[in-house]
């Protein structure tokens, strides 16, 4: 698999049945405490948010309570709706586009852990869980995350994609060791390539065999596509997660506790995001007592916690 990181596939296994019905989204939009007035708005769908008319300084989109049947109705799925911030002429600027079930949240952690403001534009996939045409207008692909960086007010701004790029150049730009370091550089920059390159492949190939097996057939074709489903989940998706959590729990026994030392590293942020979904995927832990540390060692992280705030993206 390539590093593409908005590939609707991981969440697949959630109804796609439920996510066609979903009603539109809708957000309220008011003022902070920095003006006494406040306004209101409404998008019609995702696709109304325009890349290019960023919110006046000052405020923010409040998501509204879900209507039934939104994806927040099906299990382990967020509402996929974070809050729309703005910031004042702050430098660097920093836009994050955000399409719900992709890859985005923990590039939000990451800029919380270096502790920089950023702004976010929100995305929602239409119906069959392509992402909206207007995300084009920012990155050709469409794809998600994508982050706008301007880094003074005379400057043009950049536009980094995919995951593993977006994240060694902010840590390039912007981290003094605190992330990646002379002692753990190469080690965080390997699972920078690693979280995508041997991790996400067999949990994405099962997240398309779940939707195979949740497509219509008529027998006998059903009986044929589930025993092909079983077959290739047997052979290629069980041992190749399994080989890598026995790969990841070795690494994390050699002490420290985290993937890169002792201290929260970009590796640990890079791969919250496969391990989260593999813990969403209802895979038992208990064989992997040092990764189910892990797991619960990240969820009390106070910058976890405010990046997962915005919205989950499993």
């Amino acid at each position: 698999m390539s590093a593409t990181d908005s590939t609707a596939a991981n969440h697949a296994a959630h109804s796609t049945s439920a996510l066609a019905s979903a009603p539109a989204a809708t957000t309220t939009k008011t003022k902070t405490a920095a003006t006494a007035n406040t306004t209101t708005a409404s998008h019609a769908s995702a696709d109304a948010v325009s890349t290019n008319a960023i919110p006046s300084a000052g405020t923010r989109d409040v998501p509204s309570e879900p209507p039934a049947g939104t994806a927040s109705d099906i299990p382990g799925v967020s509402t996929g709706v974070p809050i729309e911030t703005t910031h004042t002429e702050v430098y660097p600027k920093i836009t994050v586009h955000w399409l719900n079930h992709s890859r985005a949240t923990r590039v939000l952690w990451l800029l919380e852990e270096l502790g920089l403001k950023y702004d976010i534009k929100t995305y929602q996939r239409d119906k069959y869980l392509h992402a909206p045409e207007s995300l084009k207008s920012v990155y050709p692909l469409g794809k998600s995350p994508v982050v706008e960086v301007q880094k003074t007010a005379d400057s043009t701004p950049v536009v980094l994609a995919e995951s593993g790029y977006v994240f060694q150049w902010v840590l390039r730009e912007f981290d003094a060791g605190k992330l990646r370091n002379k002692g753990n550089r190469d080690k965080v920059d390997y699972y920078l390539h690693y979280g995508e390159g041997s991790l996400q492949p067999p949990l994405l190939f099962e997240a398309v065999l779940q939707l195979v097996e949740k497509a219509f057939a008529p027998w006998p074709i059903s009986a044929i596509k589930k025993g092909l489903v079983n077959k290739i989940r047997s052979a290629y998706c069980v041992p190749e997660t399994t080989n890598n959590l026995e790969f990841l729990e070795k690494e994390l026994s050699k002490g420290g506790g985290y993937f890169a030392g002792s201290k929260l590293s970009a590796a640990d942020i890079m791969l919250s995001y496969p391990l989260d979904v593999v813990v969403h995927r209802g895979v038992k832990l208990d064989e992997f007592p040092e990764i189910k540390k892990w797991v619960a060692m990240i969820k009390e992280n106070a910058n976890f916690q405010a990046a997962r705030k915005y919205g989950s993206d499993t």
